[in-house]
């Protein structure tokens, strides 16, 4: 992975979530939404590589925070372009998961590292789901 951090690019798109209590203080969160990148291009024929990240607050009551015990996110690509010929055109979504997994928190940062070949190839937004269990404190 390079160096590389690409910015999302605005707002989060179709966010949804479900809450559920599978045991008394006990949460399992499901959270799906799409965000907008930018500046993910290659830079030639060789696969250029990046990292995007970005929060999602956790629907919880005013005050509380999760431990998490269990957690699943995945992320995928939603629009993907090549402005002109397709040559070797590639993009990927090489790795993700969550960077802040191992203490209580209101938010999940989620992250994922990219990878696009073409001259003139762009990842534009990616979608993504994370499931997390944990504990209500």
């Amino acid at each position: 992975m390079s160096d590389q951090f690409v910015p999302i690019a605005g707002e989060q798109a179709a966010l949804h979530h479900v809450v559920t209590r599978p045991e008394p203080g006990r949460l399992a969160i499901v959270l799906t939404g799409a965000v907008g990148i930018s500046n993910a291009h290659a830079e030639g024929q060789a696969w250029t590589r990046f990292r995007v990240n970005w929060t999602r607050n956790l629907p919880l009551e005013p005050g509380k925070r999760l431990r998490p015990v269990y957690w699943a996110p995945f992320v995928t690509l939603s629009s993907f372009a090549n402005d002109n010929v397709a040559s070797n055109a590639g993009w990927a979504v090489d790795e993700f998961g969550l960077s802040n997994a191992n203490g209580p928190t209101t938010f999940v940062d989620v992250w994922a590292n990219l990878a696009v070949r073409d001259a003139d190839g762009w990842i534009l937004r990616l979608a993504y789901t994370v499931h997390i269990v944990g504990d209500e404190i």
